[in-house]
């Protein structure tokens, strides 16, 4: 039926689609009919004249990182992601923005004339303005900023019946029909006792904001998508604030911490931010994150940002640090905006809970309220986590809760309904910024009382006569999918399920910059991101019919680990893709590239002959040439013999040995030159290989296999082999963890010699562009970078993968895919370098830099040309 009535357009309804859109940030799933990804503007309103004709159900949806359940229906999802254009105004402190532009990339148009988005969220580098708008979203400094209707000047509005129309600020026009059946129904309730105290409200329909700009645009705010779909807007932006401070005030208990809100807030901070105990600890927990803004971990932590000079004041108040620095700053935000992934990053089966999310009442009544809170929620037997935006009463409060256990469910309803009290007895709302959508919609009514909610129903049926924009279907909870078991080869510390489960959807692998998620990066398709994946393992575990449309959406993930160092949650998409595919089992393509050592010493033989069939044969594409092994092996050159009295063994790994002999021929000699002895030992494959294709049995005969004498560190040179060593080995075996204890990178042993190196290193500086691989970022290595530097001057290349990834880039049906992620900024970049030299560690990385034409070296050549032999 949708195929038809759709065909004109960009229409899926394949179940891979309708699974990755089943989900937003919410606990909830709810299945659409299909998905529309419109091309142009003319494609969104032919979208919504054949729903509204056929009385089909449409949602407008962006990035999907709602916490209400309010981007999900059984109806039919507009994507708008093709629409993100940004226009700058710097003269009337403006942008003209499209639905989708990504909150950080306005940011970044707007930098330049130091302009900023004043109310943005912490998902701000995923979130877009329309999804903000359509909340009346706001972030921490919302007490400066405001919320997002604060900030909505006009917008160019579809509305159901096809009508587009502008809505602008002061535009209320009481003689147009339309305007005064609105402002006859708000007029009705104006004075209404039951509306919420505080001004930090999101819930319902914006009423007080039509009084506050004369207009029915700021409706619009709030109404989550029901009334109309925004085309475009104009925003106003706000100036920067660049100098900033933030004192730390730390607290024993709780309330004592909203105790001092108050007289914080008339020393007019730009925010004031909340971290309880068991954040924090998650934190420092975390392999992810380094709160070392904070030494003792206390109850309860005020981060109060200001600018000016405030410092005494703030210390004569009892703060006990000032952080001046920006990285100590950037390190706070970092962990405080990743709040809810650092929860959810618990292995407890109780997990934090978004359902009171982010409840607001005015700031006076905050201590009573925690109080009140925490005796419901202790009361129904659990605790919570307390979090954000203590400056404006609205705090992100989690109740640990097992959804699988059917006594916490009705623990959940419990506390909902106690909070709903609570809220009304202090004139709270039940959103100050995330929305009601399916989460909290139930209890608007009792919140507001029958007359303001039925004016809210009144209103919506004047813009939306038929319902097109109303949600759609029950939406179950995603935990109600059901998981299967099956025995797993890796050495996972709980189940299976339980590693899939750790992602929450909060779509952090969809913002368009860093390690995470290359993939999604280049196609914007939202089932190559991390949170499709895994959407879609889920599904599998479940027991839907999907394993095909799983394997084809892990085979455009390039295993580059960005997604365990950089979500929050830490799910590990490589490990998981590893362990699906052992399952499935391996093809020809997957044998071949994992025999990369033997085929190595067959190569080095006898060259590649008949390179069109075998690329033929296992579907490699065909501008890729097969690099034929060296003729003179490393242990042609080196001598491998190993001395007790040695300082280091040298893992000799397959690129050395076979491909690149001089990398491991420069680092003896500056072993040489600075008095270090290393014993190069070869010891077959590590398995990466392997490991990467699934064939984990394979895999783990190979890392088993790897037997260095001594106890001394052993050096590995190509970043994939370290990662292999010293993280995944481990997974596969206990054997292993022996071997993973005393491995290091070629970059951090060098750097233990430092003080050497500047001693022999030549007096004139150079230039250098870096790029470390995936593996080594994810592994939070950045030895290259600081040895680079005892050389000259450094300049990282700001991108995450390279796009080549071993041999992805190799695979004819990845082949466009790897070049587009490469031409995002990773080749550019070297294109565009005027310096001396270009480093690139990865062996994939450098194959792929050298399309530029550009001379590519790895870090520990340049190091032994910058060095002094006597």
């Amino acid at each position: 039926m949708y195929e038809k009535l759709f065909r004109n357009l960009l229409f899926r309804s394949d179940i891979a689609t309708r699974i990755v859109y089943a989900t937003d940030s919410s606990l909830f799933r709810c299945m659409p009919a299909g998905v529309i990804f419109p091309r142009c503007e003319e494609d969104i309103l032919e979208s919504v004249r054949i729903a509204g004709v056929n009385g089909i159900n449409v949602l407008a949806r962006g990035a999907g990182t709602s916490l209400a359940g309010q981007a999900l229906t059984s109806g039919i999802i507009i994507d708008l992601s093709r629409f993100n254009e940004i226009v700058i105004n710097p003269d009337k402190k403006t942008a003209c923005v499209k639905p989708c532009a990504v909150i950080d990339e306005i940011d970044r148009f707007s930098s330049p004339f130091s302009l900023c988005v004043g109310p943005s969220p912490a998902s701000s580098n995923r979130a877009t303005i329309g999804g903000l708008l359509s909340n009346n979203g706001t972030g921490a400094r919302s007490i400066v900023y405001g919320m997002a209707s604060d900030i909505l000047l006009s917008a160019r509005v579809l509305l159901s019946t096809g009508e587009i129309r502008t809505f602008s600020r002061n535009d209320l026009d009481l003689s147009n029909p339309f305007d005064l059946s609105v402002a006859e129904v708000l007029n009705s309730v104006r004075n209404s006792s039951r509306w919420p105290a505080t001004w930090r409200s999101a819930s319902g329909l914006n009423f007080k904001a039509v009084d506050k700009y004369n207009s029915l645009l700021q409706l619009f705010c709030g109404a989550e998508g029901s009334l109309g779909i925004i085309l475009d807007a104009e925003i106003a932006l706000a100036e920067k604030k660049d100098k900033t401070s933030i004192a730390i005030f730390t607290f024993d208990d709780l309330i004592s911490a909203m105790k001092m809100v108050e007289p914080l807030l008339e020393t007019k901070p730009l925010a004031i931010e909340l971290m309880d105990k068991k954040l924090i600890e998650l934190a420092k927990n975390s392999s992810n994150f380094t709160p070392a803004f904070i030494d003792k971990i206390p109850t309860a932590l005020l981060a109060v940002e200001f600018e000016g000079e405030k410092t005494k004041d703030y210390i004569a108040m009892g703060a006990e640090k000032i952080l001046l620095d920006s990285k100590s700053q950037l390190d706070l935000w970092r962990t405080r905006k990743e709040g809810l992934g650092i929860l959810m990053s618990s292995r407890s089966k109780r997990k934090p809970v978004p359902f009171i999310e982010d409840c607001s009442v005015p700031v006076r009544a905050l201590p009573e309220y925690v109080q009140r809170l925490d005796e419901i929620i202790k009361r129904n037997g659990t605790e919570s986590a307390y979090y954000a935006h203590a400056s404006a009463g609205c705090l992100h409060i989690r109740p640990m809760l097992n959804l699988r256990d059917e006594a916490d469910r009705k623990r959940m309803k419990n506390i909902m309904a106690e909070t709903v009290e609570l809220l009304i007895d202090l004139r709270g709302s039940l959103t100050g910024e995330h929305g009601d959508g399916r989460s909290k919609s139930p209890y608007i009514e009792r919140l507001f009382g029958k007359e303001i909610t039925e004016s809210f129903k009144k209103v919506k049926r004047i813009f939306d006569p038929n319902g097109t924009f109303s949600a759609a279907g029950e939406a179950g909870m995603r935990i109600d999918l059901p998981s299967k078991s099956f025995k797993t080869f890796l050495r996972w510390p709980g189940e299976f399920f339980e590693e899939v489960e750790r992602c929450n959807g909060e779509a952090a692998c969809k913002k368009l910059d860093g390690l995470m998620c290359p993939s999604y990066q280049a196609s914007k398709d939202e089932r190559l991101s991390t949170r499709g994946r895994a959407n879609l393992l889920r599904s599998w575990l479940a027991g839907e019919n999907v394993e095909d449309e799983l394997k084809e959406t892990l085979s455009k993930c390039l295993a580059c680990r960005g997604c365990s160092f950089e979500c929050p949650s830490q799910v590990d998409m490589a490990r998981l893709k590893a362990e699906f595919l052992n399952h499935r089992g391996a093809g020809i393509r997957d044998i071949f590239f994992s025999n990369f050592d033997t085929l190595s010493k067959i190569g080095n033989a006898f060259g590649i002959p008949f390179q069109g069939i075998v690329k033929s044969v296992i579907g490699i594409h065909e501008k890729i040439k097969l690099t034929a092994p060296v003729q003179k092996r490393f242990s042609d050159i080196v001598p491998l013999k190993y001395s007790e009295d040695c300082d280091a063994v040298l893992f000799v790994d397959t690129h050395i040995e076979f491909y690149e002999p001089k990398i491991g021929v420069a680092l003896m000699k500056i072993a040489k030159i600075l008095g270090i002895k290393i014993s190069p030992l070869r010891s077959g494959c590590c398995g990466r290989p392997a490991f990467s294709r699934g064939m984990l049995e394979k895999a783990k005969k190979q890392a088993e296999g790897i037997n260095l004498p001594g106890t001394q560190p052993i050096i590995v040179v190509e970043p994939s082999c370290f990662s292999m060593m010293k993280e995944d080995a481990p997974m596969l075996s206990k054997k292993c963890e022996e071997i993973s204890k005393r491995v290091i990178s070629v970059e951090s042993f060098l750097m233990r010699y430092s003080d050497r190196i500047v001693k022999k290193r030549l007096k004139n500086r150079i230039s250098i562009l870096f790029h470390s691989h995936c593996h080594q970022k994810a592994l939070k290595e950045e030895a290259g970078k600081e040895l680079l530097k005892i050389a000259g001057d450094v300049e990282e290349l700001a991108c995450g993968c390279c796009g080549m990834a071993g041999t992805f880039g190799y695979e004819k049906e990845n082949y466009n895919l790897s070049l587009a992620i490469a031409e995002k900024t990773f080749l550019p970049s070297i294109r565009n370098w005027s310096g001396d030299y270009v480093a690139i560690s990865g062996r994939s990385c450098r194959e792929m830099a050298q399309r530029t034409g550009k001379v590519i070296k790895h870090p520990i050549e340049i190091l032994l040309e910058m060095m002094r032999e006597e």
